[in-house]
């Protein structure tokens, strides 16, 4: 791609450059171009010319974007909800699904007074955003330090207090939760080579590889919650496509009321389930 100084034009000559990378989606060089010039996509219209090092750095990223590159990890953040979560290699770019998820949870606190741990918690941006839009307390916890330095910075900008742990899974938590909220990886471990290039070459394999059949922190999870839960307490579950049936299986020991609901494509995408009183009769 040509350096070239006129915003109008270097757009044009990007969205080529996409075009002819196979990027889909030619509104990409309006987000990345408003992002170096501080601007929103609109603003962009009232600018005529760029500097030749703004000019440099939109020629990267446009280069970057023809990778492959997300267009979140060009730019350095995505907007989750009502806030905003900066994030980099060491982390899973949040999606959409997830933000469905955490819109249930906070839908279902209805402002009480709760306890909460994001436990594979990565940028941080299911915990953040439900202690932005709820009174509860909010546990994050993740067994990078990389991902936790990440989510302490994330919590900090969004103007939230969080305690963060650096954990595998349960091992270094503490205390008992009124909700337990996670989305591990679940990808089978022989998929990963063939997994959009967008994940497979630019998301951390940490936050990706679920094992063999996708399901080892399930296993692990579903084994040791009910010990962390409190009386009455409820586990949140985001899930890879066609493993709601064997999750459920692995929940009906300790769990009850076990409810599976569709993301918004239709896919089994989240499980929700509450902890068993074994002293009821």
């Amino acid at each position: 791609m040509e350096l070239e100084l006129r915003v109008k034009e270097a757009i044009k000559l990007a969205k080529e450059n996409l075009k002819n990378a196979g990027i889909k989606n030619m509104q990409d060089a309006e987000f990345i171009l408003a992002n170096i010039l501080n601007t929103d996509t609109a603003g962009l219209n009232s600018i005529e010319f760029m500097s030749k090092k703004e000019a440099k750095r939109f020629v990267k990223d446009i280069k970057a974007r023809c990778k492959h590159c997300p267009l979140d990890k060009i730019i350095g953040y995505t907007d989750f909800l009502s806030i905003r979560i900066p994030f980099d290699k060491n982390t899973l770019s949040p999606r959409q699904e997830t933000e469905i998820l955490t819109e249930k949870i906070i839908k279902d606190i209805k402002g009480k007074k709760l306890t909460v741990l994001d436990l594979c918690s990565g940028s941080g941006c299911i915990g953040i955003a439900i202690a932005k839009a709820t009174p509860v307390s909010v546990t994050l916890s993740d067994i990078s330090k990389k991902a936790n330095k990440i989510a302490k910075k994330n919590a900090e900008l969004n103007g939230v207090e969080v305690a963060i742990l650096t954990s595998d899974l349960f091992d270094n938590i503490p205390t008992k939760f009124d909700i337990i909220v996670s989305n591990p990886p679940y990808i089978k471990r022989r998929d990963l080579e063939v997994l959009e290039i967008e994940v497979r070459d630019f998301d951390p394999r940490l936050a990706l590889d679920g094992g063999d059949d996708g399901l080892d922190f399930y296993r692990d999870i579903i084994a040791k919650a009910p010990e962390y839960l409190n009386n009455g307490g409820k586990l949140y579950l985001e899930i890879g496509i066609e493993q709601s049936k064997d999750v459920v299986k692995l929940l009906n020991k300790d769990f009850e009321d076990i409810v599976v609901e569709k993301d918004y494509n239709g896919i089994d995408r989240y499980i929700i389930a509450k902890k068993r009183d074994k002293n009821a009769k």
